[in-house]
């Protein structure tokens, strides 16, 4: 009796002890910084706003990688950092990508090549079932963003994505698809930004209330919607940028 206790005890912490370890999985925002200098297609080291986050791997992984999301589908790798001076010394153009010139103040998005997605999104999703977005694939040059609970490309203007019916109730709007529906007559404050959406990104809305938009927080312009007109928004980089006022 007294070898079957102990044998069940054992058990139960075997149990509680592989619960405990079991990684938790959480959706994340991918890591990224910004460029502080231009860089040309040849330079091997350049600075950046920050390099806390960024790691020059160990003996046996490589550092991490950087992309910059300027539509140049170029990524590096990183060898050297120096925490000083925030630059990386980096190797350019790897998986697959070429090595091209970068304006200041380009986004790079940061962390180890296995963040990284190895192939495309494709139909519906859970946000929350990612482990990190935007989901970026380094050799497609594609970013995605799961939207409204499928997969939209937020890098470039593509496809149209189709989205479900948003309520406009009073306060910020998070968008299904890049062409939607906005019922309902409350005033919208604000506009979520898909990850990796950059400038000249741009959504449609198709009104079919009479609802308002303010400037509270990163609208450019206030206006009223007119039913269905469509209305268009696009990302300058700091602010939604309404097609009409009214």
């Amino acid at each position: 009796m007294k070898t079957f206790q102990t044998i069940r005890r054992v058990a139960l912490c075997l149990a509680a002890l592989i619960v405990l370890a079991s990684p938790v999985a959480a959706q994340t925002t991918i890591n990224s910084t910004t460029t502080t200098a231009a860089v040309d297609n040849k330079q091997q080291v350049f600075a950046l706003t920050a390099v806390t986050n960024i790691s020059t791997g160990t003996r046996n992984l490589a550092g991490d990688v950087l992309y910059f999301a300027d539509n140049s589908g170029e990524a590096v790798q990183v060898n050297a950092i120096d925490t000083t001076a925030k630059t990386v010394t980096v190797t350019r153009g790897v998986r697959s990508t070429p090595a091209t010139a970068h304006l200041s103040g380009v986004t790079v998005y940061t962390g180890p090549a296995q963040r990284f997605a190895v192939s495309l999104g494709f139909g519906t999703c859970t946000a929350t079932n990612e482990l990190y977005l935007p989901r970026i694939v380094l050799n497609r040059n594609v970013v995605q963003d799961c939207l409204g609970g499928q997969w939209v490309q937020t890098n470039v203007n593509g496809f149209p994505v189709l989205g479900t019916t948003v309520a406009s109730a009073a306060g910020v709007l998070t968008p299904t698809g890049t062409v939607f529906t906005v019922s309902g007559t409350a005033a919208i404050t604000g506009i979520t930004l898909p990850n990796g959406a950059l400038p000249g990104f741009r959504i449609t809305i198709v009104p079919s209330g009479i609802f308002t938009w303010t400037t509270a927080t990163n609208i450019a312009i206030a206006g009223t919607a007119v039913v269905n007109k469509a209305l268009d928004f696009t990302w300058s980089g700091t602010k939604w940028v309404p097609s009409y006022l009214s």
